[in-house]
């Protein structure tokens, strides 16, 4: 009998972009794209499998997808007149250039099932840094005040120095934001720890003060996850070849997105052999991590991995101190949060949470 866990499989409709993003990990893009029929094959295949999911995120994917909008239109029209065993919903995420006329009122129609998120870096000095001469081509409002759309926000080290200018100028737009560090870039060379810090003391004052604002992701670590012990028992943050799943252009079935040929190139299909758990016992985690009581707090991305070590288990240390650095501002955040009964939380919670602060505190201090 199926429960109510969600399946999250993506259609990689295109590889073509009509941007050229500054950290883009696609470095293998092209006139590629998906069929109509490949298209409805897997969708009859995830819609009527027997497994133990009993929804079906299907998540629209390029380059960007809406490129490819009638596609989208023809694969959404087929299922929607089709009666299926399994519930569904659909997600996409664009760059937002496209999202006019016809497409607005598509979205405007669908909204009930189709959640339509947007990429925009901050103000519109920081996202033509990372993707020129785009920030004008997007009709802001619409995402914000029609769509009520989330926005992911990706950060480089040219617009790190404005992170908390860009965080605030969103919120104060109407958007929940999530924010990271581009996986592309070399962090590590960059040496931007202190800039890294001055921006979250300055989101922590902000949001202390205006606690109705929907908190960064950046802010909102699952810190309460810090025991103080040790682990090799390491989660699988995103699902990623469990309860997710990516196929590209001709139907081959990925763990993700980062595994396929746009990303990977030549190696993408090297991975074949390697165990994607949702817990799993880490055998190949380096010495560095084994150490590290904050493990269990501490984000990886399973493609970023694999693409700079070929090994989805070992953690770049690119981001270690960066992370460490959002570990620390994330515990203060908390604790002055407590202080301000600005938490709606259970006494259990909260001493989940209070036991997290102390971990982190006396790790980072005694660096």
């Amino acid at each position: 009998m199926r429960n109510k866990r969600i399946k999250r499989i993506t259609l990689a409709l295109t590889k073509n972009c009509n941007l050229n993003c500054v950290y883009c990990y696609e470095h293998h893009k092209s006139s590629d794209s998906m069929t109509f029929e490949m298209a409805k094959e897997i969708i009859v295949k995830e819609l009527t499998n027997d497994d133990e999911y009993g929804t079906v995120c299907i998540d629209f994917f390029g380059g960007e997808p809406f490129l490819e909008f009638i596609l989208i239109k023809e694969i959404c029209n087929f299922i929607k007149k089709k009666s299926w065993p399994k519930k569904y919903f659909f997600t996409t995420s664009t760059n937002g250039t496209l999202v006019h006329g016809e497409i607005q009122e598509w979205l405007l129609k669908n909204k009930n099932m189709f959640d339509c998120g947007l990429s925009l870096d901050g103000t519109k000095e920081m996202h033509n840094i990372n993707r020129p001469y785009s920030y004008e081509k997007i009709d802001i409002d619409f995402f914000s005040k029609k769509l009520k759309s989330k926005v992911k926000m990706t950060i480089s080290p040219q617009t790190l120095p404005f992170l908390s200018m860009g965080v605030i100028h969103l919120n104060e737009m109407g958007f929940d934001v999530a924010c990271n560090l581009a996986y592309e870039m070399d962090w590590e060379s960059y040496n931007m720890i202190s800039v890294l810090e001055k921006e979250l003391s300055i989101l922590i004052e902000y949001y202390l003060k205006n606690p109705h604002f929907p908190v960064c992701s950046m802010l909102n670590l699952p810190i309460s996850h810090i025991d103080g012990k040790f682990t090799d028992k390491i989660k699988n943050w995103c699902g990623s070849g469990v309860q997710m799943y990516s196929y590209d252009q001709e139907g081959k079935c990925y763990p993700c997105q980062y595994f396929m040929p746009i990303s990977m190139g030549e190696y993408a299909n090297q991975f074949e052999n390697k165990r994607f758990e949702k817990i799993y016992v880490n055998e190949e985690l380096s010495e560095h991590c084994r150490k590290c009581t904050l493990l269990k707090a501490c984000p990886t991305c399973l493609g970023a991995n694999y693409n700079e070590n070929g090994n989805i288990r070992k953690r770049s240390l690119r981001y270690c101190n960066y992370i460490k650095t959002m570990l620390f501002a994330n515990s203060y955040f908390k604790w002055q949060q407590l202080k301000r009964n600005q938490l709606k939380i259970n006494d259990e919670d909260r001493y989940r949470l209070l036991r997290g602060i102390k971990v982190i505190q006396n790790e980072i201090r005694a660096i």
